[in-house]
């Protein structure tokens, strides 16, 4: 399935089931004339571990490998006073393993939903073409679930932009995300609006 394709002269928003053409939204970005000077493209993998603290759901009863569940340790803040380490905030999560996503959609619903967010991003900032290209169906981890790709004559509108695009996307367009877990067990989630990441 696919849907979509220039959603205005300068928007290209697709939705499908076959690969995302991340060469071909990076051709499209280019700018012969010159007149775009910043490009910045997000690419969304699929992770084969998930923190369920970012969906505000850890599902009971799933069997992971390995255990009841996978400790992940990050260091989240370190203060460095000349050259020693003063102050260390560690944080464990506890994560899930997904080898795989199913994601669903109204395609047409969801294209909508991006293209109104493509029209908030230029009355934001002044931008040049814009790329939302996002997968459905199954998707197995290290697969590319959505490409967000904008151009803009100076870097911080394009990096402000594609951030906005991505938290925007997961918070606003309904594209659900179905978690498959390695015992075949399933589960729809939903983002959390607080800790979208």
């Amino acid at each position: 399935m696919a849907t979509g394709g220039l959603g205005g002269d300068d928007d290209w928003v697709e939705i499908k089931s076959q690969r995302l053409d991340v060469a071909g939204a990076h051709d499209y970005l280019a700018d012969a004339t010159g007149r775009w000077g910043a490009t910045v493209v997000f690419l969304g993998r699929v992770r084969r571990f998930t923190d369920p603290s970012h969906t505000g759901f850890f599902p009971a009863g799933v069997v992971l490998s390995g255990g009841p569940a996978v400790v992940e340790t990050q260091v989240v803040e370190t203060q460095v006073v000349e050259t020693q380490v003063v102050e260390t905030q560690v944080v464990e999560t506890q994560v899930v393993e997904t080898p795989a996503l199913h994601y669903e959609c109204y395609p047409e619903m969801a294209q909508r939903a991006i293209q109104g967010l493509l029209a908030e991003c230029r009355q934001r900032w002044s931008l040049g073409r814009l790329v939302v290209q996002h997968r459905v169906g199954r998707l197995v981890a290290g697969e590319v679930a959505i490409v967000i790709g904008v151009s803009s004559s100076h870097r911080a509108a394009a990096y402000a932009a594609n951030q906005y695009l991505i938290d925007e996307i997961k918070r606003r367009v309904p594209v659900w995300k179905q978690e498959i877990y390695p015992s075949g067990a399933t589960t729809w989630v939903h983002p959390r609006p607080d800790r979208v990441q």
